[in-house]
């Protein structure tokens, strides 16, 4: 039974099972078990049986959401019809035409024109000739001839196939794109013959890179040269990007499971920090999310104006000299060109909430020990959730309310974490930390409630589920 379903914050939703085995069969691989199928909160029923996604992510892939088809439309306008709170009817639909893919051997002739690459040529005057040919051959940069020189940003998923490429012209002086007399961009499926007939369905850029490093921590930026450059200073994290700045929540599922630090471009009003913000909360149960503040924290205001993004702070430092430090094993900051004599000196960051990452508290500075990690310390968050559980025990034995602990904790709390979510937060964290206590220590932790808080056995109940009692009986005799 799914009873109370249809208070969820999404109308459709991947049903919940209880064992493996009751998944179905994948309508596309025919792998048995192995199909999770949507289910209509408000009705608590099935939708057709084409709805739902293989967990065979990387040898099928297949996932068709009632959200990107349309089927949403069409259940809400049969609920407008049929007047609110009736059970709208499942309308019949065709069966989703099968994503489309770019040949191979397209791809792998994209590769071997490197000398005419613009964009190369670019990172070729600023980078090592190794970190060139690495960073090549790990995206698979390629050549197109839509523009002499122009570059092709190939879009492959987890199973290593190519849905699109986004082909670009650079300047091969300046790393920008080129915008007149037009902005040179374009899509390599849509130079196919067959191009009306081709289904696109959009991937990360770098999502084949995933299964090749399962352990890194993933760095999602917005566009792929940024991704491309951030992965030469940075290699410590694996770099992906969205293609821009409206993707749809679609292509975050690859990141199931995995730890990601989101750096959005600037913009004038911060609009864009704010929207990545809402997407992780949108997605917090697909993944570890944490939303970097570093552009926010070091940008002045034309350069808000302008749009900068990671890759403009980064390119401000001398590479060959930063990969100098880094061999020697040097901590000391990395210093922009136009810094002047500033006397480089030692970072330690502060203590940091989860939820945001400010990288450097000082202009034009980064410090290699912030980013350049395999582990970010932003997820090293025993520690940090300790701390936070601390200090929600405190509001709550002075007696606030928990709008007021949310006002007071909201610069360390999770950014996932809302007035509606916090109680439930809590009570997560005190099944970590507080129901491993022995007795003794139970005993202990209760009575300083009643000395510091002033709690009623009712109060432990409500407060600290996590200590095991359902009955306020339960606590009188725990503590005789």
């Amino acid at each position: 039974m799914f009873l109370g379903m249809s208070s969820n914050q999404y109308r459709f939703i991947l049903k919940p099972y209880k064992i493996p085995g009751d998944k179905e069969t994948c309508p596309s691989c025919g792998a048995r078990r192995k199909f999770v199928r949507y289910i209509d909160t408000h009705t608590e029923e099935l939708l057709p049986e084409q709805y739902g996604r293989c967990d065979r992510e990387v040898s099928c892939g297949y996932h068709l959401s009632p959200y990107k088809v349309g089927y949403s439309r069409l259940i809400y306008e049969k609920d407008k019809e049929w007047g609110f709170g009736c059970r709208a009817h499942q309308p019949t639909l065709t069966p989703p035409r099968p994503v489309s893919y770019i040949p191979s051997e397209v791809f792998q002739k994209s590769l071997e024109c490197e000398q005419d690459n613009q964009f190369i040529q670019f990172l070729l005057a600023r980078f090592d000739e190794e970190a060139v040919k690495g960073v090549k051959e790990l995206y698979g940069i390629g050549t197109s001839d839509v523009w002499p020189g122009a570059t092709i940003f190939w879009q492959q998923d987890k199973a290593g196939r190519i849905r699109t490429g986004k082909i670009m012209l650079y300047n091969r002086l300046t790393g920008k794109r080129v915008k007149e007399p037009y902005d040179h961009i374009t899509f390599a499926h849509s130079r196919l013959q067959d191009s009306r007939e081709y289904h696109l369905s959009q991937c990360l850029y770098g999502e084949h890179l995933l299964e090749q490093e399962p352990e890194k921590v993933v760095a999602l930026v917005e566009s792929e040269k940024t991704a491309i450059i951030a992965s030469i200073y940075l290699p410590g994290y694996l770099w992906l990007a969205t293609g821009g700045k409206g993707f749809n929540d679609e292509r975050l599922q690859a990141l199931r499971g995995r730890k990601v630090i989101l750096f959005p471009d600037l913009s004038k009003d911060g609009k864009a920090f704010r929207d990545w913000v809402e997407k992780t909360k949108r997605n917090a149960d697909l993944a570890s999310f944490v939303v970097s503040d570093f552009l926010e924290q070091k940008a002045t205001q034309p350069e808000r104006e302008q749009g900068l993004d990671l890759a403009d702070y980064l390119l401000r430092v001398d590479y060959r000299k930063y990969r100098h430090k880094r061999i020697q094993g040097s901590s000391a900051c990395l210093t922009s060109s136009h810094a002047g004599s500033r006397q480089e000196t030692a970072h330690s960051p502060a203590s940091l909430p989860e939820g945001t990452r400010p990288i450097s508290d000082e202009k034009s500075t980064i410090t290699d020990g912030e980013l350049d990690v395999g582990e970010p310390s932003m997820f090293d968050t025993p520690t940090q959730e300790q701390a936070i559980l601390d200090s929600l025990i405190a509001d709550l034995d002075r007696g606030k309310s928990w709008e007021l602990i949310l006002l007071h904790n909201k610069d360390t709390l999770p950014a996932t974490v809302t007035a509606d979510t916090l109680k439930e937060y809590f009570h997560r964290l005190g099944h970590t930390y507080l129901g491993m206590l022995s007795a003794a220590e139970r005993r202990d932790f209760i009575r300083e409630r009643f000395r510091k808080g002033g709690y009623t056995h009712f109060g432990i109940l409500e407060h600290y589920p996590c200590l095991g009692f359902s009955r306020e009986y339960e606590v009188s005799e725990f503590l005789k």
